[in-house]
């Protein structure tokens, strides 16, 4: 019992000493670790201090760097920039001319614009004008084809009356041909209201319509104005050659009136009558009317008398007018607003070319109708005109 105490004892003694030992040997293991700790640390601090100094140094290098690549770029950007600046300068002076001669140009083309547009729009007044004046003559021609239709009609109803006529007068006529064709005006046939033919000059022979009835014996009518029967507003080369009807309206011819006044000297007798049925006269002692080179001008009108007033005085040494000929004093053609030839000045005092109406109220102070101012005033137009004239022998003795 004692030796198995003992024994056990011992065994409790030699775990105390060789756990004693272990535990020497953890003091001992511990030191050496807390030595080797301290080194690690010493060795971390002296690692840690040289690799920020190289991790410095790294930095220092590559600012350096940056900074010599960031300076290289900038003097890169600065020469890019100087090279921009110059071409932009360059561009600019290129756009700046370019826009200068655009300027140029489309001026140019504008002012060509410009006058091709002017001289379009003055072509097409051209046209218009032109086709105006020949819408006129068209409806001219169109008033006087019907005028003339019923003039055949009435000339073809009186043929056989004429030619009855010259059936019973052929005796008559046989003894007094001689006369005609010698006679040189209607002073050949004192008393007579008709038609006849005379030879004034080299010229061929004309028939006239002959009147004694109105101012004495010997006057030879140039024109006649009694029931609108007859268009007046016609052209030039009408006007020249004369128209109408000797038995009723006519106007005798520039031609025949420049031949018979130019021939020998000639008086002038105007006949007017109103729609009130009251009548007066105009009489110049004198009447010369030009040739055609001088546009038919009424270059003499004697001294007046009468009670019709002188409306005429204002047409002396005027040339003729119609609508396609226009020799007035006035701004406008007097014939295209007066609706007839005349010797108009500034269309004047008297139009008996003018248009004939039945009533005077719708022509009353206008400028259409037919009218003499000094008798019933401005543009009072009438119902009846007969202009004639008569060689100066009947007078002069």
């Amino acid at each position: 019992m004692t030796n198995k105490l003992c024994t056990l004892l011992l065994i409790i003694v030699l775990n105390i000493i060789a756990t004693q030992a272990n535990l020497l040997e953890i003091l001992r293991i511990q030191n050496q670790l807390k030595s080797s700790y301290h080194e690690i640390e010493k060795l971390q601090a002296k690692y840690k201090s040289k690799i920020e100094e190289a991790i410095l140094k790294e930095k220092q290098s590559t600012l350096q760097d940056l900074r010599i690549k960031i300076s290289d770029e900038l003097n890169s950007c600065r020469e890019e920039k100087s090279a921009l600046e110059v071409l932009n300068k360059i561009y600019s002076e290129q756009i700046t001319e370019l826009q200068r001669k655009a300027n140029e140009v489309t001026a140019l083309q504008l002012e060509e614009k410009d006058r091709q547009i002017n001289e379009g729009l003055a072509t097409m007044a051209t046209f218009t004008t032109i086709i105006n004046e020949q819408a006129k003559q068209i409806q001219m021609l169109t008033d006087d084809a019907a005028v003339k239709s019923q003039i055949i009609l009435n000339m073809e109803t009186k043929a056989k009356e004429i030619a009855e006529r010259l059936k019973n007068n052929l005796e008559e006529f046989e003894t007094t041909t001689k006369q005609e064709f010698e006679a040189n005006s209607c002073a050949a046939f004192p008393g007579s209201n008709g038609v006849h033919v005379i030879k004034v000059d080299q010229g061929d022979a004309f028939p006239v319509a002959c009147d004694s009835s109105l101012a004495g014996p010997g006057w030879t009518v140039v024109q006649r104005r009694i029931d609108g029967s007859v268009e007046f507003n016609r052209n030039w080369l009408e006007y020249r050659e004369g128209f109408g009807n000797l038995s009723g309206e006519f106007f005798i011819g520039l031609e025949k009136l420049h031949r018979l006044t130019a021939s020998q000297p000639h008086e002038l007798y105007v006949h007017l009558t109103d729609f009130n049925n009251e009548s007066s006269h105009a009489y110049y002692d004198k009447i010369v009317v030009a040739g055609e080179s001088e546009a038919y001008a009424l270059s003499e009108l004697g001294e007046y008398s009468g009670n019709a007033g002188d409306s005429m005085r204002d047409n002396e040494h005027q040339k003729f007018t119609t609508f396609d000929r226009d020799n007035d004093q006035s701004e406008f053609n007097c014939a295209e607003t007066c609706l007839g030839g005349w010797w108009y000045n500034n269309c004047g005092l008297s139009n008996l070319n003018g248009r004939y109406t039945m009533r005077d109220e719708y022509y009353d102070n206008s400028e259409y109708g037919i009218f003499w101012d000094e008798w019933q005033g401005p543009g009072y137009t009438l119902q009846s005109v007969q202009i004639m004239i008569r060689p100066k022998i009947f007078t002069e003795k």
